[in-house]
């Protein structure tokens, strides 16, 4: 399983970025042997995120831990129901920890919706943005 962690560094103890867009690396993460690649994000090429949130989707990640995320990131990601945590603060290997501890909040919805972050893991996967 292969899950994308958004950083600030390019390391797994770099932190996750606070905004998604605004991350300088995308760590893509196997699971299982904890091999890892880091991918540089060109912040003035690519100021939505959308190339970002196209690498999760290209190296077929089950899931993102990340901090805020913008609409359109965010739907290109909930339309191929990939889960989006959030792990902001935390370095990418805590949150990956917390995150198979199923203890990381799920984002449900993008910046700016009525109901941002839902507690647990209810919402399922895709968690499509409709309200919960």
């Amino acid at each position: 399983m292969k899950i994308a962690v958004a950083t600030d560094g390019n390391t797994l103890t770099s932190r996750v970025a606070g905004e998604f867009a605004k991350s300088a690396y995308l760590l893509i993460v196997d699971m299982e042997t904890m091999d890892f690649e880091a991918f540089a994000h060109d912040l003035e090429q690519d100021e939505l995120g959308l190339d970002l949130a196209r690498l999760v989707k290209e190296h077929d990640c089950e899931a993102l831990i990340t901090g805020l995320i913008e609409g359109e990131p965010f739907e290109l990601l909930a339309a191929e129901q990939i889960t989006r945590y959030r792990g902001a603060g935390y370095t990418a290997e805590e949150a990956l920890d917390l995150m198979e501890k199923l203890q990381l909040e799920i984002i449900c919805d993008y910046e700016g919706s009525m109901e941002h972050f839902f507690h647990g893991h209810a919402c399922g996967a895709g968690c499509d943005g409709e309200e919960h």
